[in-house]
């Protein structure tokens, strides 16, 4: 696994960071599932099944089980799609699966992650990846 991968896989491992952004010293956090909620009330089952599904995308991903983490993520999207760390985990195990098909889903979820959060740093190391590297 290339080294670069081992500074993303560290701003998620627990699908949740604070890292110092250069643009005016703001904290970055991403959002909660519970934040981005809208229309109808979520029920708690809901929500408690999302983050089980999140923390273990994130804990597959340490372990660079790609695509389980993969699948753990888009259940959390079918409940949550616009939870926006889910998303950019989603993007990135895509990304390290390696293949043309993931590698262009990847790009379309970073691009999704940076049309609702612009300031999304992670996001924009890991797209300039996808178009630096190429296809597999």
């Amino acid at each position: 696994m290339p080294h670069y991968y081992l500074s993303v896989l560290a701003w998620v491992a627990a699908g949740a960071w604070t890292a110092a952004a250069c643009l005016g010293g703001e904290a970055l956090e991403p959002a909660s599932p519970a934040s981005q909620a809208s229309g109808p009330a979520v029920s708690s089952d809901q929500l408690s099944r999302a983050v089980a599904q999140f923390n273990r995308g994130a804990g597959l991903l340490e372990q660079y089980r790609s695509d389980d983490a993969s699948k753990a993520f888009e259940e959390v999207l079918r409940l949550f799609p616009h939870w926006t760390a889910a998303r950019f985990n989603h993007a990135l195990a895509l990304r390290m699966m390696y293949s043309r098909e993931t590698l262009e889903q990847a790009r379309k979820d970073f691009d999704e992650v940076l049309r609702s959060d612009p300031n999304h740093l992670p996001a924009r190391f890991c797209l300039g990846l996808c178009y630096c590297l190429g296809s597999a």
